[in-house]
């Protein structure tokens, strides 16, 4: 908790509450529209996270613990009742306890089980001691506690329920990273319970102490052309996991050069490729007057510093190894031009025209302030605290105010776009909301959290055209360099081709078992990377592939941002920069940005080489299986 992998528990109640002013129904009812209040807050900040931070959005829920299944019954049919927030959780509830029999329990279950997904009505779960174990969800941000219970055993079995945090760590967002329970009435007990020296929020686990800690280690996946010269680099500790699951060392290319002083000179031209990287290309280094000059200069570079007797030294055939290491440099590289791509200039930067989506925004109005204390931190928030504002004209108006307090946004720009969007909020508003006093209630109250749902919109909206690029060209081609990762010490490789199930995870494995790509070891963004990784190796028509690191193209989309395609792959005849990415991201301005720069770079690495074409392919990543080909990619999607 500490360490911020769980959530922040807290408790929730109203502020300067009195509980006895209240009948048992009465604050039954009252904290069941409170965790709806907080419900629908949590669904919004979770909504505008991932369209800021462009993540996969989360649909949380509430969990409401009843006394018995009578209870659980009653409450159902309260949260479903129009006079409940005017009947909008109708549908939205299930029940779930131990008196369910056959075909109920079953459909009940499967509910249960796909709480996480989007498609999923439920936001409500009622139940009765049943969900002791075998229930792992990371959705779950609001518990309303309606069964009696003491407050340690109520903090506890909380805390047990609900604290695993979906994106893996806390996002900085408080009502992202928060599980709320809403106890009015046993608000302080449950501070006082959290407060105590061997409570659960008091007591950690210590990495390093209490569990064993990992080392991190740097894995060097070293380019095929220097295992070639010197001898092929072993794998790092650990093995491989192989696509049967068992551990292989894997293979290992047999040296170009087995004598130490054939490697020197060997390593030496390697090191001496850099000064002839302004020639067009790889293959001029193969010109008999290029080969002249390499020799010399690999030449003065192994000489000895003090000269030894003839006879004493084992004499190396230096023009033969020059010669030997060039070609097999050749075969074992791709060919990348020095580029740098800039734009210079900018016709227009602003927001396109496009609809608002509401979709799971349901905010609702709060009549008095509900308090939200985390347990371990005691920081404290407020729902609905806020400045006042001045009365608008017109509900569009607060948040057309509002939205121009952003600094990206310019009114004369863009005051039709403005208006649009927060008339469609409006109007998202009122078809839920029974009064105009509810609809202003919620535009006062929570406005710097709608603003911010249309700006996060608006954002993916945002484009830049440039009048033109710039274009530089100072190298012919560059020496590929070793690629470092690192990896925790109990990490193995594994095989590219066997299945990952974590997919979440991905990121941080290592893949080895190539034999087109010119690296050994791999790190890939995704599992579609994973996929495309193997069409490569399985097309014959592929002839080799890399994943470039940074520095290796200088292609500028915006004039500060870089941009790495995922893949370079040649063919017999072309070569291609290779980009996969999610179907929803393809219309993305910042995609179709990079796309405009790299098709240009490749047009005019193709002018400088003059001879296989350069290719630029943006691919849905759900275009990518096995089944596929390069070439049957590049004839179903294009290239530019």
């Amino acid at each position: 908790m500490r360490d911020g992998f769980i959530k922040e528990p807290a408790v929730a109640t109203r502020e300067n509450f009195q509980a006895g002013n209240y009948s048992k129904e009465a604050l039954e009812r009252l904290k069941l529209e409170d965790a709806i209040r907080v419900h629908e807050e949590t669904k919004s900040q979770l909504c505008l996270y991932a369209r800021e931070n462009n993540r996969p959005e989360v649909k949380p829920f509430v969990l409401v613990v009843a006394e018995d299944t009578t209870h659980a019954s009653a409450l159902k049919t309260l949260i479903e009742d129009d006079a409940f927030f005017g009947g909008a959780y109708r549908g939205r509830v299930i029940e779930v306890h131990s008196q369910q029999k056959g075909v109920e329990k079953d459909e009940k279950v499967q509910q249960l089980l796909a709480v996480e997904q989007l498609d999923n009505p439920v936001e409500i779960v009622i139940h009765v001691n049943m969900l002791k174990e075998g229930w792992d969800v990371t959705n779950l941000y609001t518990i309303v506690p309606l069964r009696a219970a003491n407050a340690r055993n109520l903090v506890e079995q909380s805390i047990g329920r609900g604290l695993r945090l979906p994106y893996g760590q806390r996002t900085g967002v408080p009502a992202v990273d928060r599980l709320t329970i809403i106890s009015h009435d046993r608000f302080q007990e449950i501070i006082d319970e959290a407060n105590r020296t061997d409570s659960i929020i008091r007591s950690g686990v210590i990495i390093g102490r209490d569990i064993p800690e990992a080392p991190t280690r740097v894995v060097t996946a070293v380019p095929s052309l220097v295992e070639r010269l010197v001898g092929a680099a072993p794998l790092p500790e650990g093995g491989v996991a192989g696509a049967n699951g068992t551990s292989s060392a894997g293979e290992t290319p047999a040296p170009l050069f087995s004598d130490p002083a054939e490697q020197q000179v060997s390593l030496a031209t390697v090191a001496a490729l850099q000064d002839f990287e302004q020639l067009p290309g790889g293959a001029h280094l193969q010109r008999p007057e290029i080969l002249q000059r390499l020799e010399a200069r690999v030449t003065e570079m192994v000489r000895p510093t003090q000269r030894q007797l003839p006879g004493m030294a084992p004499q190396v055939d230096i023009a033969r190894i020059v010669a030997l290491t060039v070609e097999m440099r050749n075969k074992l590289s791709i060919d990348i031009p020095r580029m740098i791509v800039t734009p210079i200039g900018l016709a227009y930067a602003g927001f396109r025209d496009f609809d608002l989506d509401c979709a799971g925004l349901r905010p609702q109005p709060v009549s008095q302030e509900i308090l939200i204390q985390h347990l371990q931190s005691h920081d404290r928030h407020w729902l609905t605290r806020g400045p006042a504002l001045p009365t608008e004209d017109r509900l569009e108006d607060y948040l057309v105010h509002g939205l121009m307090d952003f600094d990206d946004i310019c009114y004369d720009q863009h005051a039709a776009l403005l208006y649009k969007l927060a008339g469609q909020l409006v109007a998202h508003l009122q078809s839920y909301l029974q009064t105009r006093d509810d609809v202003l209630n919620v535009l006062q109250m929570q406005l710097p959290m709608l603003v911010r749902h249309i700006h996060s919109q608006m954002q993916q909206h945002y484009e830049e055209r440039a009048t033109e690029y710039d274009v530089k060209v100072s190298r012919g081609f560059i020496t590929l360099r070793p690629h470092n990762y690192g990896a925790t010490g109990d990490q193995s490789i594994r095989n590219f081709r066997q299945t990952v199930e974590n997919r979440l995870a991905i990121r941080s494995m290592l893949f080895t078992g190539f034999q087109k790509s010119l690296y050994n070891v791999l790190k890939f963004d995704s599992n579609p990377e994973r996929l495309f990784a193997i069409v490569l190796e399985n097309d014959p028509q592929v002839l080799k592939w890399l994943k470039p690191a940074k520095g290796d193209f200088r292609i500028f989309h915006s004039h500060d941002e870089e941009y790495i395609p995922d893949f370079v792959v040649e063919t017999a005849d072309a070569r291609y920069l290779c980009e996969p990415k999610a179907s929803n991201e393809l219309d993305d301005p910042i995609v179709q940005a990079k796309t405009r720069a790299a098709t240009l770079w490749c047009t005019r690495a193709t002018e400088h080489d003059g001879g296989k074409p350069w290719k630029y392919m943006l691919i849905p990543h759900d275009a990518i299986d096995e089944s596929k080909t390069l070439g049957g990619l590049v004839a179903g999607w294009g290239v530019g």
